[in-house]
Protein backbone atom coordinates (compact mmCIF):
# COMPACT_ATOMS: atom_id res chain seq x y z
CA UNK A 1 0.00 0.00 0.00
CA UNK A 2 2.88 2.44 0.80
CA UNK A 3 4.65 1.87 -2.86
CA UNK A 4 1.53 2.87 -4.38
CA UNK A 5 1.23 5.98 -2.93
CA UNK A 6 4.53 6.53 -3.11
CA UNK A 7 4.49 5.99 -6.68
CA UNK A 8 1.32 8.78 -7.11
CA UNK A 9 3.17 11.06 -4.85
CA UNK A 10 6.34 11.22 -7.06
CA UNK A 11 4.57 10.48 -10.34
CA UNK A 12 1.83 13.35 -9.74
CA UNK A 13 4.61 16.63 -10.23
CA UNK A 14 5.92 14.90 -13.26
CA UNK A 15 2.53 14.45 -14.71
CA UNK A 16 1.51 18.39 -13.92
CA UNK A 17 4.41 19.36 -15.25
CA UNK A 18 3.72 17.51 -18.66
CA UNK A 19 0.60 18.55 -18.36
CA UNK A 20 1.83 22.32 -18.35
CA UNK A 21 4.42 21.41 -20.99
CA UNK A 22 1.74 19.88 -23.34
CA UNK A 23 -0.44 22.78 -22.52
CA UNK A 24 2.10 25.24 -23.80
CA UNK A 25 2.31 23.70 -27.02
CA UNK A 26 -1.03 23.54 -28.09
CA UNK A 27 -2.18 26.18 -30.40
CA UNK A 28 -3.46 29.48 -28.23
CA UNK A 29 -5.88 30.25 -31.04
CA UNK A 30 -8.25 28.25 -33.12
CA UNK A 31 -11.52 28.91 -35.71
CA UNK A 32 -14.54 26.62 -36.26
CA UNK A 33 -16.76 27.31 -38.69
CA UNK A 34 -19.68 24.67 -38.81
CA UNK A 35 -22.85 24.03 -40.30
CA UNK A 36 -25.68 22.23 -39.94
CA UNK A 37 -29.12 21.76 -41.63
CA UNK A 38 -32.29 21.35 -38.59
CA UNK A 39 -35.27 19.89 -39.46
CA UNK A 40 -37.64 23.11 -37.94
CA UNK A 41 -39.02 26.64 -39.17
CA UNK A 42 -36.19 29.41 -38.55
CA UNK A 43 -38.51 31.08 -36.21
CA UNK A 44 -38.48 27.98 -34.04
CA UNK A 45 -34.66 27.86 -34.38
CA UNK A 46 -33.86 31.28 -33.57
CA UNK A 47 -36.21 31.34 -30.31
CA UNK A 48 -34.04 28.22 -28.87
CA UNK A 49 -30.81 29.87 -29.78
CA UNK A 50 -31.28 33.63 -28.45
CA UNK A 51 -33.30 31.47 -25.44
CA UNK A 52 -30.38 31.62 -23.07
CA UNK A 53 -32.05 30.61 -19.92
CA UNK A 54 -33.21 27.33 -21.46
CA UNK A 55 -29.41 26.02 -23.06
CA UNK A 56 -29.00 24.09 -19.75
CA UNK A 57 -31.92 22.07 -20.90
CA UNK A 58 -30.42 21.13 -24.50
CA UNK A 59 -26.84 22.25 -24.75
CA UNK A 60 -24.80 18.93 -23.86
CA UNK A 61 -22.29 21.41 -22.08
CA UNK A 62 -23.80 23.66 -20.19
CA UNK A 63 -25.57 23.16 -16.41
CA UNK A 64 -26.61 26.38 -15.77
CA UNK A 65 -26.82 29.76 -17.33
CA UNK A 66 -27.19 32.89 -15.37
CA UNK A 67 -27.85 36.47 -16.43
CA UNK A 68 -25.47 39.61 -15.08
CA UNK A 69 -27.54 41.77 -12.51
CA UNK A 70 -25.50 44.95 -13.63
CA UNK A 71 -26.33 44.01 -17.16
CA UNK A 72 -28.81 41.86 -19.08
CA UNK A 73 -26.62 41.42 -21.88
CA UNK A 74 -24.14 39.90 -20.20
CA UNK A 75 -24.68 35.65 -19.17
CA UNK A 76 -22.25 33.39 -17.17
CA UNK A 77 -22.31 30.08 -18.50
CA UNK A 78 -21.41 27.13 -16.46
CA UNK A 79 -20.85 23.70 -17.68
CA UNK A 80 -18.42 20.34 -17.60
CA UNK A 81 -16.24 22.36 -19.91
CA UNK A 82 -14.95 25.94 -19.21
CA UNK A 83 -17.54 28.15 -17.77
CA UNK A 84 -17.62 31.89 -19.35
CA UNK A 85 -18.81 35.23 -19.46
CA UNK A 86 -20.04 36.28 -22.38
CA UNK A 87 -22.44 39.39 -23.75
CA UNK A 88 -24.40 39.87 -26.80
CA UNK A 89 -22.63 42.17 -29.14
CA UNK A 90 -24.90 41.29 -32.04
CA UNK A 91 -28.70 40.24 -32.74
CA UNK A 92 -30.29 40.33 -36.11
CA UNK A 93 -33.42 39.06 -36.07
CA UNK A 94 -34.12 36.03 -37.41
CA UNK A 95 -30.38 35.84 -39.20
CA UNK A 96 -27.15 36.78 -36.95
CA UNK A 97 -26.29 36.58 -33.31
CA UNK A 98 -22.95 36.84 -32.02
CA UNK A 99 -21.71 36.57 -28.44
CA UNK A 100 -18.19 38.07 -27.06
CA UNK A 101 -16.61 36.89 -23.91
CA UNK A 102 -16.36 39.52 -22.21
CA UNK A 103 -13.14 41.57 -19.96
CA UNK A 104 -13.11 39.94 -16.21
CA UNK A 105 -13.67 36.45 -17.04
CA UNK A 106 -15.68 34.56 -14.88
CA UNK A 107 -16.26 36.32 -11.21
CA UNK A 108 -14.65 34.35 -8.85
CA UNK A 109 -11.86 32.14 -11.24
CA UNK A 110 -9.30 32.36 -12.96
CA UNK A 111 -10.53 31.37 -16.39
CA UNK A 112 -8.43 33.53 -19.10
CA UNK A 113 -10.16 32.64 -22.31
CA UNK A 114 -11.04 34.75 -25.18
CA UNK A 115 -13.97 33.70 -27.84
CA UNK A 116 -15.66 35.09 -30.45
CA UNK A 117 -18.99 33.22 -31.90
CA UNK A 118 -21.29 34.10 -34.56
CA UNK A 119 -24.43 31.97 -35.19
CA UNK A 120 -26.06 32.23 -38.48
CA UNK A 121 -29.70 30.40 -39.69
CA UNK A 122 -31.02 30.79 -42.89
CA UNK A 123 -34.42 29.69 -44.52
CA UNK A 124 -33.79 26.95 -46.79
CA UNK A 125 -37.37 26.02 -46.99
CA UNK A 126 -40.47 26.53 -44.42
CA UNK A 127 -39.18 23.59 -41.97
CA UNK A 128 -35.66 23.73 -42.82
CA UNK A 129 -32.97 25.94 -41.27
CA UNK A 130 -29.22 25.50 -42.04
CA UNK A 131 -27.21 27.16 -39.02
CA UNK A 132 -23.34 27.87 -39.50
CA UNK A 133 -21.60 28.14 -36.84
CA UNK A 134 -18.13 30.30 -36.54
CA UNK A 135 -15.99 30.50 -33.42
CA UNK A 136 -12.85 31.84 -32.75
CA UNK A 137 -11.14 30.88 -29.73
CA UNK A 138 -8.14 31.94 -27.71
CA UNK A 139 -7.05 30.38 -24.43
CA UNK A 140 -4.07 32.08 -22.92
CA UNK A 141 -3.50 29.49 -19.77
CA UNK A 142 -1.42 27.11 -20.71
CA UNK A 143 -2.80 24.40 -18.30
CA UNK A 144 -6.25 25.39 -19.51
CA UNK A 145 -5.25 24.90 -23.21
CA UNK A 146 -3.98 21.42 -22.33
CA UNK A 147 -7.52 20.30 -20.37
CA UNK A 148 -9.68 21.48 -23.22
CA UNK A 149 -7.37 19.60 -25.91
CA UNK A 150 -7.68 15.99 -23.56
CA UNK A 151 -11.23 17.01 -22.88
CA UNK A 152 -12.51 17.94 -26.72
CA UNK A 153 -9.82 15.04 -28.32
CA UNK A 154 -10.47 12.60 -25.64
CA UNK A 155 -14.16 12.75 -24.37
CA UNK A 156 -15.83 13.98 -26.77
CA UNK A 157 -14.25 12.08 -29.67
CA UNK A 158 -12.63 15.29 -31.76
CA UNK A 159 -15.64 17.89 -31.56
CA UNK A 160 -14.90 20.90 -31.03
CA UNK A 161 -17.22 23.25 -29.22
CA UNK A 162 -19.16 24.75 -31.99
CA UNK A 163 -19.61 21.02 -32.84
CA UNK A 164 -21.08 20.03 -29.77
CA UNK A 165 -23.49 23.29 -29.55
CA UNK A 166 -24.89 22.24 -33.15
CA UNK A 167 -24.96 18.30 -32.87
CA UNK A 168 -26.78 19.55 -29.14
CA UNK A 169 -29.39 21.82 -31.62
CA UNK A 170 -29.86 19.03 -34.47
CA UNK A 171 -30.91 16.83 -31.48
CA UNK A 172 -33.30 19.02 -30.28
CA UNK A 173 -35.33 19.50 -33.21
CA UNK A 174 -35.58 15.51 -33.48
CA UNK A 175 -38.47 13.67 -33.11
Amino acid sequence: MGEIFLIITLSSPILFILFGILGALAPSRSTCIDSEFIDAPISEVWASVVNFSNYPTWVSYVSEMTVDHHDSSIWLQEGHIVPIRFQVSSHTSQETIILKSTPGNVPGKNINIESLRAIRLESIDDNKTKVTLEETTEVLDPLLKSYLFFYLYFFEQKKTLGRLYLDSLQKRFKV
